[in-house]
């Protein structure tokens, strides 16, 4: 097979298809909401005991503990902290917008806001990143402050922890998705890859169809492209079907076109085993 060749003949094709699919992905990715975030950043080590000195024992913050990040990670996404980042950011009338205009419950925005926010340790350190979604840049710097300052006042008040906000949640000025660059990268590259692909598809739709129809002329068949090709978009082998109306004729078996796709599609051996 010619591959230079194909392409060359098919290169229309190839542009056609290449440009529906890019120019479809930009304009999706344009008319797409944007969703905005905000990131703030916490500190956390544990106190250092004050008996632990007098022992010579190593412990608190200075003791390497594997579990104690992980733990606080899942400690700020707990109930209790996202209730009050709820309460505080009035998540249950500001997401109204999520529910038909309609105020949400407590319950149903906690569920919201567990997916609209990010909690991830920077690399191997104490320092935890709390990065938070919305569709306005606005709520999503609340939401990361509010989740900051409400763990860190829930760890103040609950266990003896050191937390500190090394870094406040900042206004996004631009939306992190959709990512339009990257959307039309990648519809680019499929265009041409399913540009090419068709241009293929349909080489070997029409090699084996004119083949088909070569071969039933010349034993006298008349049987026209479309009929053809519609047997073989249903899934049948017009070869196999030109074969068997041959074979058919030569024993002087009357199989009309019809018949013999039927019998190829019911069982596409069957026709090859005419003899």
């Amino acid at each position: 097979m010619n591959y230079w060749r194909i392409i060359r003949v098919r290169f229309v094709t190839i542009l056609l298809v290449f440009l529906l699919t890019a120019v479809t992905t930009t304009v999706v990715s344009f008319l797409l909401p944007k969703t905005y975030m905000s990131m703030s950043r916490i500190s956390v080590e544990k106190d250092t005991s004050d008996i632990a000195p007098l022992n010579g024992i190593q412990s608190g913050a200075t003791a390497f503990d594997p579990y104690f990040i992980q733990t606080e990670l899942e400690v700020i996404q707990s109930q209790k902290v996202l209730d009050k980042v709820v309460s505080k950011c009035r998540l249950t009338n500001v997401w109204k917008r999520l529910n038909g205009g309609k105020s949400l419950t407590p319950r149903e925005a906690r569920k919201i806001l567990k997916k609209a926010i990010d909690i991830r340790q920077f690399r191997n350190t104490s320092i935890i990143e709390l990065r938070a979604y919305d569709r306005k840049p606005t709520e999503a710097q609340e939401i990361a402050q509010a989740l900051a300052e409400e763990y860190q006042t829930h760890r103040t008040d609950a266990q003896k922890k050191r937390v500190e906000i090394i870094d406040d949640a900042d206004l996004p000025v631009q939306a992190v998705r959709p990512n339009i660059p990257l959307n039309i990268t990648l519809g680019v590259v499929a265009g041409l890859i399913l540009g090419v692909g068709l241009a293929f598809f349909i080489e070997h739709l029409d090699t084996a169809i004119v083949d088909a129809k070569n071969l039933l002329i010349k034993s006298g068949f008349n049987v026209s492209v479309d009929d053809l090709s519609t047997h073989h978009l249903a899934g049948g082998d017009v070869a196999m079907v030109a074969t068997g109306m041959i074979k058919a004729k030569e024993k002087n078996i009357d199989l009309s076109f019809d018949q013999a796709c039927a019998l190829d599609l019911q069982d596409k051996g069957l026709l090859e085993e005419e003899d």
